[in-house]
C-alpha cells in the first residue's frame, strides 16, 4: 500500500515592491524596482488586456482549462492519474480487508470497480468503501476532504464509542488506515 508521494508547486510569490497594493492594480512603487513592470498606467491597462485576451482564446481552445487537477499540480497529469491509480488500488485492498467476513474469497476477488454493475448489498457496499478508501489515501487532495471520506467511512467499520466516533485529525485516520491494512485493527 505504497503511494508515490507528489511535492506541489510553491504558490507565486509577489515582489516585496509590490505588496502594499491589491492585484490587478498598477501601481508606481514597482516601476524600476520590478523587472519587467509598465512604466505608465496605460502601458500597464495594455499588458492586462494582453494577458485577459490570451486567456479567453487558451479558454475556447481548450488549452487552458484544468480539469481534474487541482491548484499546485499543473503539468504533472501523468503523475496525478498514477497516483490516483495507486490510491484506488489501495482503496481495494482495504475494502477486502475490511468486507473479508462479509464475502467469500471469490466474490471479493471479483468485485467490480464500476458501482453501476455491483448486483448486491455488499458488493454495493464494498464499492463504496473502497472509493472512500481511495478518496482518504489520495494525496493530491486537500485534507479536509481526506478527512471528510475518513469520517464517512469510519461510523460504519468501528463500534461507536459512548461519546460519539470522532477523528480529529487527518494523521489519526490515516494511522487507522495503515493499521487495519497490516492487521492490527
Amino acid at each position: 500500500m505504497t503511494i508515490t508521494p507528489i511535492t506541489p508547486r510553491p504558490t507565486r510569490q509577489r515582489h516585496p515592491a509590490l505588496l502594499g497594493t491589491p492585484p490587478g492594480t498598477w501601481d508606481p512603487n514597482g516601476v524600476g524596482r520590478v523587472p519587467g513592470y509598465p512604466k505608465t498606467l496605460a502601458a500597464y491597462d495594455t499588458h492586462k488586456a494582453l494577458l485577459a485576451a490570451n486567456r479567453d482564446r487558451a479558454n475556447a481552445a481548450g488549452i487552458g482549462v484544468r480539469t481534474n487537477v487541482p491548484n499546485g499540480y499543473r503539468g504533472m497529469g501523468r503523475e496525478l492519474s498514477l497516483v490516483r491509480q495507486q490510491s484506488a488500488d489501495a482503496g481495494w485492498e482495504l475494502a477486502n480487508v475490511v468486507m473479508r467476513n462479509s464475502l467469500s474469497a471469490e466474490e471479493r476477488l471479483t468485485l467490480p470497480n464500476d458501482p453501476m454493475s455491483a448486483t448486491t448489498d455488499e458488493a454495493r457496499a464494498a464499492v463504496a468503501i473502497a472509493g472512500l478508501f481511495a478518496i482518504a489515501l489520495n494525496v493530491t487532495l486537500t485534507a479536509s476532504t481526506r478527512l471528510g471520506a475518513l469520517q464517512a467511512v469510519l461510523p460504519y467499520l468501528m463500534p461507536r464509542p459512548r461519546g460519539g466516533l470522532k477523528l480529529g485529525t487527518l494523521d489519526s485516520g490515516l494511522t487507522w488506515l495503515h493499521g487495519l491494512a497490516n492487521g492490527e485493527a
